[in-house]
């Protein structure tokens, strides 16, 4: 898809919504001043196997923790939203039911707290309730 850049224009402003697009597609945007168009389009690239997700969930960075606690949307942009869905019954993120994690998570190393968290599935327990050991020295153990 393409449209045509102002005439005149100084400046050209780009916005991209993420909730847009799966964590298995890439934006690809192109650009043609003297032509005056720009262009962009939505490809898909190849989805990482689950070990990999695995091992970027057990060794997040420093900016993945807000109040000393796993941040979610951490976790959900660290492998992919394909991965989840939203909960009904209050729309916080948990790991479909075809997902990969889900299935087979625990056995490729996520810890059962963190499985759980990660489930969703207790709605009795709310996302912070739910993470509140998952800080900085619970991964430490697994580094």
């Amino acid at each position: 898809m393409s449209f045509p850049i102002r005439e005149g224009a100084e400046k050209l402003f780009i916005s991209v919504n993420s909730a847009n697009f799966a964590s298995n597609q890439s934006l690809k945007l192109s650009f043609s001043l003297d032509g005056r168009t720009m262009g962009y389009g939505i490809d898909k690239v190849p989805q990482l196997p689950p070990e990999i997700l695995v091992y970027s969930l057990m060794h997040p960075p420093k900016n993945a923790f807000v109040a000393g606690i796993l941040s979610l949307n951490w976790a959900v942009t660290a492998v992919g939203r394909s991965h989840f869905t939203l909960r009904a019954a209050d729309e916080r993120p948990i790991l479909s039911k075809g997902s990969e994690l889900r299935l087979n998570g625990q056995n490729l190393g996520i810890p059962g707290c963190y499985y759980e968290w990660l489930c969703g599935d207790d709605l009795d327990y709310t996302e912070s309730e739910d993470g509140f050991m998952l800080t900085p020295d619970f991964f430490k153990s697994y580094q």
